[in-house]
């Protein structure tokens, strides 16, 4: 006689449940039907996603970055080291992918920003690049310009910072402050891409 009971309980439990199942699947419309959109039953497609800025530039092929690093380290007389990273042209508010040339050094290995830039910016018209003036920034410590040729822009970056141990006034220019050629630590950065679309 328990049995009986605790089972009439069971089916109880899973009555009212059901039911109101029953009433969700009934009031359910038709769209939510997953064979709405099947070919014999036409519905709303989902739109495609646009593509990202992300693609606006990809690298260069691999031999050219290749072969402009062996130059770029000959002509700096530095190590430079190759990889593929983010592309990011500011002026026009694009961005993608790009071969990214790196080199440090010290104030030994470089005069100035400005004589690092002349001396990519030679190499660049060695090669039959342009040198894109509008990208054309500076200051005591950094420059910045760019190169193009065909759909090719090449954006290069030389600045330098005092190393840690330097101490100098925050209200004093850096120009004026005591620092010695090992305490000026550069970072000289080319980022090139080949635009898939003209620049607009």
């Amino acid at each position: 006689m328990g049995d009986r009971q605790e089972k009439d309980a069971v089916v109880r439990d899973w009555q009212v449940p059901l039911i109101i199942l029953g009433l969700v699947v009934l009031a359910t419309p038709c769209s939510a039907n997953p064979l709405a959109n099947s070919p014999h039953e036409p519905g709303p497609r989902p739109q495609a996603t646009p593509l990202l800025n992300r693609s606006d530039f990809i690298p260069l092929p691999k031999t050219q970055c290749q072969g402009l690093q062996k130059l770029l380290a000959q002509k700096l007389k530095v190590r430079v080291s190759f990889a593929i990273g983010a592309f990011q042209d500011g002026i026009h508010q694009k961005s993608g992918t790009g071969c990214v040339l790196r080199a440090t050094g010290t104030g030994r290995n470089f005069t100035s920003p400005a004589t690092v830039i002349q001396e990519i910016g030679a190499l660049f018209t060695e090669l039959g690049w342009g040198e894109d003036p509008s990208y054309a920034a500076g200051g005591p410590t950094g420059m910045a310009t760019a190169y193009r040729r065909s759909n090719n822009l090449a954006i290069v970056q030389a600045e330098w910072e005092p190393a840690s141990e330097v101490k100098c006034p925050p209200d004093q220019p850096i120009a004026d402050c005591a620092i010695t050629p090992e305490q000026q630590r550069y970072r000289i950065s080319l980022h090139l891409g080949q635009r898939q679309r003209s620049l607009r």
